[in-house]
This record gives C-alpha cells, sequence and structure tokens, in this order.
C-alpha cells in the first residue's frame, strides 16, 4: 500500500510547451494537504501500480477525512524518479478519480507537483496541469548545479514560469534537506510577491520557525497593502505542524498526514476554533489542542 522503491530516475525527451488559459477560481489553500505516494509494481520496470495508486487516492478523497486536498508528486510521490510521461499519467489519474470517480467538488483541491531542475520542462508540466483542471502547482526550487545557484537566477526561474502561465496559481516548494540546501529567501519571496500575481504560497520543509513567522509576516502586509491578493503559508512537516500554526501558519502539507489524514485535520480544526473564540494566542493554547486533539486519536 506504501511501496515507496523506483531508484533510478528515467529521462524524458525535451516536448514543445503549449499554454493555458484556464480560469482560477480559489487562491487560498489552507488546511491539511497529504502528499500523496505513488506505489510500484514489483516487475523489470518498477511500472506504477494505477490500481493502487486509483485505491489510495479514492481513500484520501472520502469527505471524512476533512482533508483539503492532495498534493500529487510532491517529495513523497517520488517525482524526480518518474519520466515525463509517467507524470502526465499520474496527474491525470489522480484528476479523474477525485473529480469523476469520487465526485468532489473543487473546494477539494488538487496540487501537482510540477518542478525539475529545468525552466522549459516545469513550465511545460505546469501548464499541463493547469490544462487538466489542477488547483494549482507547487515547483520546487532546481536542485542540481546548486553551487551556482543564487538568488537572481531562482527568482528569474520561478518569474519566467509564473509569467508563463498566468493566472494558473503557483506554490513555491522550499526543501533545502532534499534541494542541495538551495533555500528560496525572503528577498525573493517578496520580490516575486511585487512582480507577479499568481504566486500565491509556499510550502517551507526547512523546519526554521523564525523563517516560518517571516513568511506570514510577508503575507499580512502582502494582504494589508490589497485585500485581495493572498498568500499562504504551509508547513512542511509534522514535527513543525503545531509551531507554525502558532506562528501563523495557514495549514501544512506533511507526509505525516498520508498516515493520519483525519487526526491532523481535526487538528488543524481544533487550533482554527480555539483562536476564533479567543482574543489572543497564549502560551496554555499549545497545551489545550495537544489535549483535544489526543483525546480524539
Amino acid at each position: 500500500f506504501w511501496k515507496m522503491k523506483r531508484g533510478i530516475a528515467t529521462f524524458a525527451k525535451r516536448t514543445s510547451r503549449t499554454y493555458s488559459t484556464r480560469s482560477v477560481t480559489s487562491r487560498e489553500f489552507r488546511g491539511v494537504f497529504p502528499p500523496i505516494t505513488t506505489p510500484f509494481k514489483d516487475d523489470a520496470k518498477q511500472s506504477i501500480d494505477f490500481e493502487a495508486y486509483k485505491k489510495n487516492v479514492k481513500f484520501y478523497s472520502q469527505k471524512s477525512n476533512k482533508l483539503s486536498g492532495l498534493v500529487v508528486l510532491g517529495s513523497n510521490g517520488e517525482f524526480p524518479m518518474l519520466s515525463l510521461d509517467e507524470k502526465l499519467q499520474v496527474f491525470k489519474s489522480c484528476h479523474n478519480t477525485v473529480y469523476v470517480d469520487e465526485k468532489r467538488d473543487e473546494e477539494f483541491k488538487l496540487i501537482a507537483g510540477t518542478g525539475s531542475c529545468s525552466t522549459s520542462e516545469t513550465t511545460f508540466l505546469t501548464q499541463e496541469a493547469a490544462k487538466i483542471g489542477y488547483s494549482a502547482a507547487m515547483i520546487v526550487t532546481p536542485f542540481y548545479f546548486t553551487s551556482k545557484m543564487n538568488d537572481d537566477l531562482l527568482y528569474n526561474h520561478y518569474k519566467t514560469i509564473a509569467d508563463a502561465v498566468d493566472p494558473f496559481p503557483l506554490i513555491l516548494y522550499n526543501v533545502p534537506p532534499f534541494a542541495g540546501n538551495i533555500q528560496i529567501s525572503l528577498k525573493v519571496v517578496n520580490k516575486l510577491l511585487a512582480t507577479t500575481k499568481n504566486v500565491v504560497g509556499i510550502k517551507d520543509t526547512s523546519g526554521n520557525i523564525t523563517y516560518i513567522t517571516q513568511l506570514c509576516q510577508l503575507r499580512d502586509k502582502l494582504v494589508q497593502e490589497d485585500p485581495k491578493r493572498n498568500f499562504s503559508v504551509l508547513a512542511g512537516s509534522a514535527s513543525c505542524f503545531l509551531p507554525s500554526l502558532v506562528c501563523g501558519a495557514d495549514g501544512a502539507v506533511m507526509a505525516f498526514a498520508d498516515l493520519f489524514p483525519k487526526e491532523l485535520s481535526h487538528l488543524y480544526e481544533t487550533y482554527k476554533s480555539a483562536t476564533n473564540n479567543t482574543n489572543k494566542n497564549d502560551q496554555h493554547l499549545t497545551h489545550f489542542v495537544l489535549s483535544r486533539s489526543m483525546q480524539s486519536a
């Protein structure tokens, strides 16, 4: 059920670009989003087990889990190990299962992991995800030639993609431990927010609570200056989920939600309910949320 084993990447040939004109209905991403796994068969090619994949997607799509949506081909989905064609097949399979088989509406969001080391390939995959009908794309930092990466190059990478797929929403993916220690600096985030309209969030897996707090401050400033704008700050691991919420994060994309979707959704809802009924977060709030979540687990 949780098989993750493919260890050798398949290289995809370059494909011609297309352009997406998909309309955007909602740019807010709040709550819990599990980055679902990609199961593989035990055959010689280690081909994708789409029967098992659809079974997993149907489980996560159940309303009783109270998830806000799914991340398809994040790190947990082993995106670097798939060919271009395999990625597109996975995108289509998940979208069809959620919206056709399970009949979920657009409030249940699908986020496509479209990042790669190539700006042109990332742009192509993002355009394809938009055409299929995804809610947004989550784009990891380029993770090769990392010693040559700097703020200007990283900004140009994201700005090029954002312009090419506008108005399709993009979520930045900051994951230094898996991406050669490349960090999306606050300078880059701020510059992207100033020069684009479709960069609508960030997933941070650095575990740096100070960084999360600063991202939330950037979001608050953005919304204060333009109430029509939104920038969702999403924690990237269960270990910093609750501290990130205390700092103002909007939710999380975390592998632990693959195992405990309902429990983590309940933790999120309990926290939000508590903050909505108190004037200020205080030192006792964390203990309250933890005790409530443990009683229901």
